[in-house]
């Protein structure tokens, strides 16, 4: 459809099927060569393909006794496979431009980042394909034509929060997304703004380039192949694509939680957490979001000290599981994870240091 509505309608739109010839299709593609080589041979492919079936058995109802289309088997364009990602840095130079972005083109883009679904896939969501927090993208908007369920992190889940039926209202028009054009025209925004942020000029990237990105860092994040694979909704090959039907979720969702977990590490060193709508870690107040409550008895005769220690890194902006220590003037005692701390007076515990066993 949008082969047709660019390149295609244009030019042969007001003519009659029946009138299109050889040289007209030979030309158009041509033309199209000149300035895209890649859409060139897509164009070409859809031309084959919808008048090889007006004539033949399939097409009796169009009937065109001959295929005007055929020559173009012979018309290939030469394609440099493209191999631009984006590397940690220039992620976090595109997040600081995307959050000066209208609210949707924001939106969207950071989606092109976190689920490394092509932007067809992206600015035509519906509400309805988000359940329970998992994206399922239906058959008829994949390439591949096998439905691709994503299932989003609480960052991904807020982007998608929307009370109309289109994921991204301000970029659709009637029943369907708007042309890519609006988000192309972001997306060079945004392009020009890392250049002013980085100082010198940036490699120009598409949509496409976020997959690439996303892909080309899961063998650092320690993810096997057959998950990143599918995480792409590449389809399997060979016997494995016949026998084995394990459709990996599980391993997909983690995946996606980490690399989530991986932007918004970067997204809060640039200072653009809040712009983004990364999800926040601790209350309006400050205080964490988890907090633990210890309750001491009255004449105990102790005077404990809580050490949290220092909290390790994480790869991902929440708060970190604190080791709690409790000191005493005897000595240290930390308690197993599962067990219970009974400190009611008349109790006695035991601590233990390396050398002796005292009694408190």
């Amino acid at each position: 459809m949008e082969i047709y509505e660019r390149d295609i309608a244009p030019k042969l739109g007001g003519r009659s099927v029946y009138e299109i010839t050889e040289r007209d299709l030979i030309r158009l593609v041509t033309a199209k060569g000149k300035v895209a080589k890649l859409r060139a041979n897509q164009l070409a492919a859809e031309l084959k393909v919808f008048f090889g079936w007006a004539a033949s058995l399939r097409g009796l109802e169009v009937g065109l006794e001959s295929d005007p289309s055929r020559p173009l088997g012979d018309l290939k364009f030469p394609e440099t496979p493209r191999q631009r990602k984006l590397s940690l840095q220039e992620i976090e130079w595109f997040l600081k431009a995307v959050a000066e972005q209208e609210q949707d083109f924001r939106r969207g883009m950071l989606r092109w980042l976190l689920t490394a679904a092509r932007i067809s896939e992206v600015c035509q969501a519906r509400r309805t394909e988000l359940v329970d927090g998992v994206w399922t993208i239906p058959p008829d908007r994949v390439k591949n034509s096998c439905a691709h369920s994503i299932a989003l992190g609480p960052w991904g889940r807020s982007l998608m929060a929307n009370d109309s039926e289109w994921v991204f209202p301000a970029v659709t028009r009637g029943d369907r997304a708007h042309s890519r054009s609006g988000w192309y025209a972001a997306r060079d925004r945004v392009l020009a703004r890392m250049s002013e942020i980085a100082g010198w000029p940036t490699e120009r990237f598409t949509p496409h380039d976020f997959r690439r990105t996303a892909r080309s860092n899961t063998k650092r994040l320690k993810v096997d192949f057959e998950t990143a694979e599918a995480m792409m909704n590449h389809l399997k090959s060979g016997m494995k694509r016949i026998y084995d039907g394990y459709e990996l979720e599980e391993e997909k969702a983690a995946w996606f939680l980490k690399w989530e977990q991986e932007v918004a590490v970067i997204a809060e060193r640039a200072g653009v957490a809040r712009a983004l709508g990364v999800p926040a870690t601790r209350d309006a107040d400050g205080s964490p979001d988890d907090a633990a409550t210890f309750r001491l008895p009255q004449g105990a005769g102790l005077e404990p000290r809580i050490n949290f220690g220092t909290p390790e890194p994480r790869a991902a902006p929440v708060l970190a599981q604190a080791a709690a220590k409790f000191v005493f003037a005897g000595g240290a005692w930390r308690p197993a994870l599962a067990q219970s701390i009974d400190l009611s007076p008349g109790k006695p515990r035991e601590t233990r240091d390396s050398s002796a066993v005292t009694k408190v």
